[in-house]
This record gives structure tokens, C-alpha cells and sequence, in this order.
């Protein structure tokens, strides 16, 4: 299926954004919220921000990787 023409744009500002965030704060890490992304949906545009340098693989937390966080080991404060 064809996605809304609004998905581009859309997709367009969240790679941006992460990018934006990366850039001023020096680090970022997405966490996916989903194990399977579909090629139809806003998410799969990381891929683009891949391409173009924008983040690295590092940056992505697949979903499920971390199923119990130790929040003590967390944050320690």
C-alpha cells in the first residue's frame, strides 16, 4: 500500500529531529517500540536517517532487548 503523501514530511522531521537532538546534546538513543516495523509505517524512515549519516546504528535500541531494566543501576541517584 501506498503511504499519505503527509508520511513523507512527517518522517522527514522525526529523522531532523533526532538529529537536532544528537547534535545538542552530544548522544542520543531511540528506542524502537516495536519488534517487527513494517516498510509501510513512519518508523521504518530510520533507514533514511541511516543512509544519510544522520545516526548510526548504536543510536537504535531494538524493542525487547531490554525486557527487565535494573532502574538502581540506572540511575544511581
Amino acid at each position: 500500500p501506498f503511504l499519505k503523501p503527509y508520511f513523507k514530511d512527517y518522517a522527514m522531521l522525526q529523522e531532523v529531529t533526532k538529529a537536532a537532538f544528537k547534535s545538542a546534546c552530544g548522544d542520543i538513543t531511540v528506542a524502537h517500540t516495536a519488534q517487527t516495523i513494517s516498510d509501510f509505517s513512519v518508523t521504518s524512515f530510520y533507514e533514511v536517517g541511516l543512509e544519510l549519516g544522520l545516526l548510526d546504528t548504536d543510536h537504535y535500541v531494538p524493542y525487547g532487548v531490554y525486557d527487565h531494566l535494573e532502574f538502581d543501576k540506572i540511575d544511581t541517584r
